[in-house]
């Protein structure tokens, strides 16, 4: 298949060669110069994918503690879930299989015990009175 932009160097040279001095008329009109010129046809793909529809509800959860890229001594760590009204809550360390976390003065927790040094990430999901699930933010945090 040829490019368009192929017959330029023709185009170019044939121009220049009817170019007489300055002063002096070109050999061809302006409209036949146009028609001689390299088709250049862009077309834009007219498929238009619909923007994501988001719904505003009072339903959350959160990861409250540690609070992100906190410092945490080795050890035993109590991690703190914030959520609103649910049927459980569970965590996931380093994309781990889910753990369920207890319920206890208005949060959830979970005990954290027996970690490795170095950074984890947390992620904390609710399930909805509905059945579904909301999922935190990531959260990470370092173990000294």
């Amino acid at each position: 298949m040829k490019h368009p932009l192929n017959r330029f160097p023709a185009y170019l040279s044939k121009r220049t060669t009817g170019m007489g001095r300055p002063g002096s008329k070109p050999k061809t009109s302006p409209k036949a110069e146009e028609s001689e010129m390299p088709k250049i046809a862009v077309r834009k793909n007219s498929t238009k994918t619909p923007k994501p529809t988001v719904t505003v509800t009072d339903e959350y959860v959160v990861v409250d503690h540690p609070k992100n890229l906190e410092v945490l001594p080795a050890g035993h760590y109590a991690v703190r879930v914030g959520s609103s009204r649910c049927n459980g809550v569970e965590i996931s360390i380093n994309d781990q299989p889910w753990q369920s976390c207890r319920h206890a003065v208005g949060y959830w927790w979970f005990d954290w015990h027996g970690f490795a040094t170095g950074t984890h990430q947390l992620v904390a999901r609710m399930q909805k009175p509905n059945g579904e699930y909301l999922i935190s933010k990531r959260r990470r945090c370092k173990v000294v």
